[in-house]
């Protein structure tokens, strides 16, 4: 199986691009390749944005070299790359976190200055995907024409459209969408608890990974229009995110889609 990925972030409305994507491949010997892809967005409402989202995304990348050196060599034979990897990813993402952490808090304490920035995950090797969020940046897995939500969106627009309380892109849901019920840095690792799940991939299958405001506000269905009718990973960018400011989305936009074949 290969993937196809194309990426892309711009400004939009804002003054500074405060999201970060990273596409990267992690080859150790002959065991498989390790595709990752990061999607992170600084907060907006706080300090250094773009810093915090670049840092989330490096810290996240070295901890997870770090996890697959030291789980290929201190495995024994015969070793198992891919059953590994979501035990790799899950510790890899308590340390991105703490990282920040200790970032954020050095950086209130010394500078007053107040960080924070999501992070999405998704790690690929071979037919499994594993993935993992802090925030809200959303991911999606669309298979057979469904578009399936897979990161846990941690907002309080989210939280109160699962209990009911309004539609989803209701004005309600809108007001709220701002207000993040975590991001990465925000509690120290041990306190708080960082979902990591894994699902299969097969060819045909679409991923989209981005920032919220490569969204907007449109609906799952709308999204699902698009991959049924626009062919190729930079034209669904290009009219998922012309789509989202037609809809009034003024926010940073970032998207990353990978297309297995």
């Amino acid at each position: 199986m290969e993937i196809n990925v194309s990426h892309a972030s711009i400004i939009n409305q804002r003054d500074e691009n405060e999201d970060n994507i990273w596409v990267e491949y992690i080859k150790v010997m002959d065991y498989p390749t390790v595709a990752v892809y990061l999607v992170a967005d600084g907060m907006g409402g706080f300090d250094m944005g773009a810093e915090a989202s670049r840092a989330v995304n490096q810290f996240f990348m070295t901890h997870l070299q770090k996890n697959i050196h030291k789980y290929v060599y201190e495995k024994t034979l015969p070793i198992d790359l891919k059953g590994g990897m979501k035990e790799i990813v899950e510790k890899t993402i308590y340390e991105t976190n703490q990282s920040m952490y200790e970032m954020v808090d050095k950086e209130r304490r010394e500078n007053g200055i107040r960080m924070g920035t999501t992070i999405t995950a998704a790690v690929i090797v071979e037919d499994v995907l594993i993935f993992t969020n802090i925030g809200d940046s959303p991911m999606y897995i669309c298979h057979e024409g469904d578009l399936i939500l897979l990161s846990d969106i941690q907002n309080r627009a989210h939280a109160d459209y699962l209990k009911g309380r309004y539609e989803l892109h209701s004005p309600e849901y809108e007001y709220n969408s701002c207000l993040l019920l975590n991001y990465a840095g925000r509690y120290e690792s041990e306190n708080i608890e960082i979902k990591v799940c894994q699902v299969p991939v097969e060819p045909g299958n679409c991923i989209l990974m981005g920032s919220d405001g490569a969204f907007g506000s449109l609906m799952p269905e709308e999204i699902e229009d698009i991959l049924a009718h626009v062919y190729g990973g930079e034209k669904r960018i290009e009219k998922i995110m012309e789509e989202a400011r037609e809809l009034g989305e003024t926010d940073n936009q970032s998207l990353i889609i990978c297309e297995t074949v």
